[in-house]
Parts: C-alpha cells; sequence; structure tokens
C-alpha cells in the first residue's frame, strides 16, 4: 500500500502537480497476519465450523430446561445465517436474508438490498442453493415450534404484531426475547467457531469462485 502510495505521488509530481510525497516506512511483515481483502478464512477453517454446529444441534435440547432451548436455538440460527452467509455472500447488516417467500421457487433466485435506501438503487439478484432453501424450510418448521415459548414469555409479541411479522432468524436472549442478527448480536456466537470479522463470508465466497474459473462480472 505505502509503495502505491508514493509510486502514484511521484507520477503526480512528474505531471507537474506541487505534491509532497507522504511520510510512510515500510512496516515489517508479521507471519501469519494480513489486512484488509486478504483477510479470508481457510476452507478446513469453515468446514470445522460447520461439522461442530452440525454436530451441536444434532442432540435435541431438554425441554424441561429453558436454557438449553435458547442456547440450541441461537446454535441452529447461527447455522442456518452461516450457511446463508456463505453461500450467497450477503453482508450482515440487519435481517441475515429474505425469507422464503422471497425467493423464486423455479430457478432459486432472490433480489437482496443491503445498505442501500429507500429507492432500492443497490439491488442485486443472487442465487440460492436448493440446500440452503431446504434448511430454511427446516428453520422455518422450527421457528413456527418454537413460537409457542415465545409468545408464553411475551405476549406483547402478539399485540404489536404477529409474530410472522418478526425477523425472519433471530436469537433469543435468556429471557427468551427475540434479538436481531445484526453484526454486534451475532460476533459473539460466531466468535468461538470462526474468530474472523463477520463479513469473511464474503471474501470467502469471492476467493472461491474466482480460483474455481468463475467470470469476474458474475462474482460482482
Amino acid at each position: 500500500y505505502t509503495k502505491a502510495v508514493s509510486t502514484i505521488t511521484g507520477h503526480m509530481r512528474a505531471e507537474g502537480y506541487d505534491i509532497v510525497s507522504p511520510n510512510v516506512s515500510p512496516m515489517p511483515s508479521v507471519p501469519g497476519a494480513a489486512i484488509g481483502s486478504r483477510l479470508c478464512p481457510h476452507t478446513d477453517a469453515v468446514q470445522m465450523m460447520i461439522h461442530q454446529l452440525r454436530r451441536n444441534i444434532k442432540s435435541r435440547p431438554d425441554v424441561a430446561s429453558l436454557a438449553e432451548i435458547v442456547k440450541y436455538h441461537n446454535e441452529y440460527t447461527l447455522y442456518t445465517s452461516q450457511m446463508l452467509g456463505f453461500a450467497t455472500g450477503y453482508r450482515a447488516v440487519k435481517d441475515p436474508f429474505v425469507w422464503d417467500t422471497d425467493i423464486d421457487p423455479a430457478t432459486g433466485l432472490a433480489v437482496i438490498s443491503d445498505k442501500d435506501g429507500p429507492d432500492f438503487y443497490k439491488s442485486r439478484i443472487v442465487w440460492v442453493p436448493e440446500s440452503v432453501r431446504t434448511q430454511l424450510n427446516y428453520y422455518k418448521e422450527h421457528r413456527d415450534h418454537i413460537g409457542g415459548a415465545i409468545v408464553l414469555r411475551h405476549p406483547e409479541l402478539v399485540r404489536q404484531a404477529p409474530l410472522k411479522t418478526q425477523p425472519g432468524l433471530f436469537f433469543l436472549q435468556d429471557e427468551v426475547a427475540i434479538e436481531r442478527i445484526r453484526p454486534k448480536a451475532s460476533a459473539p456466537h460466531v466468535a468461538p467457531y470462526l474468530p474472523l470479522p463477520l463479513n469473511v463470508n464474503r471474501r470467502f465466497l469471492r476467493t472461491e469462485l474466482k480460483e474455481r474459473g468463475c467470470p469476474p462480472e458474475v462474482i460482482n
């Protein structure tokens, strides 16, 4: 980066612009460290995270233990949201993805809009793999099943709006309160499995597609 800045300013001075070279000094490289877009998990790290989550959610919680129910739900939500993120490159902003009704069942295509304005100018089309659509259906069944426990402890949700209008995917707090999947809320759940920034799913998918020969315009 510093070499590029120095080169650019040198070219600009050669063109007659009165520019002072930035005071930069090369930083020593740190083994195993990276910055910016180079920060990307290896395939085995992502696979290990998925395998661990799958093992955890295969064991049903004790229905008499509210704490176990909450823990199970949060790990099941994390598994589903990570599957969505790594398969589609969706950015974690508010809700991790569109709900199943927004996905075309014939093609698997969906329109997403993240970090956008009211005119949806930045909307784009993504493909949702069949395995992810299947998982969304499983999560919907789980969501409907756990809805009773939520309403029992928080009846105000029904008075304010039907439970179906709540986020498609959500974490639960200790008192079975719904918590939206925002970056700040997701980070503590992801860290034990993959201690990297939440947007590494986008870098991972981009890298994998490029290495497999996918055209750059399609990746973008």
